[in-house]
């Protein structure tokens, strides 16, 4: 089953589905990350490939907004397959290739497609203390 990021915007500031302004920057808006469930590492084989922005577009669908950042093609409790796209995309809408390798990461351990309890950082937080929290 190939699951995408759904909610990634491609442009500074566009219209979600619940009627709020995204600002891709704006870190608190990033709904990205899985939830505490999910959010661990792997225990079976994990392959992740990196792909420029013409391969991507042969291996996962494109999300609502018509991006590739990257997709879960295989994820079994053994084995899992990962495609993370460009680069560049990924960084202008102020994603990390490591933020986007977590999303996935969350689909191998079971995540729905649906992404059921996707969340961001919490007002005032950073990274490193989201990461402490999970």
């Amino acid at each position: 089953m190939r699951l995408s990021i759904a909610l990634l915007a491609s442009a500074l500031i566009i219209t979600t589905a619940h009627g709020a302004e995204f600002t891709p920057f704006n870190q608190e808006q990033l709904h990205i990350y899985p939830p505490e469930r999910y959010d661990h590492a792997y225990p079976g084989r994990l392959d992740v490939e990196y792909l420029d922005a013409e391969q991507i577009k042969q291996h996962c669908p494109a999300n609502s907004y018509g991006q590739r950042l990257g997709c879960t093609t295989i994820a079994t409790p053994s084995y899992c397959k990962v495609f993370i796209g460009s680069a560049d995309e990924i960084a202008a809408l102020g994603y990390t290739m490591e933020t986007v390798l977590r999303h996935e990461i969350g689909h191998c351990n079971g995540w729905g497609a649906d992404h059921p309890g996707m969340h961001a950082l919490k007002s005032g937080e950073t990274m490193d203390e989201f990461n402490a929290r999970h």
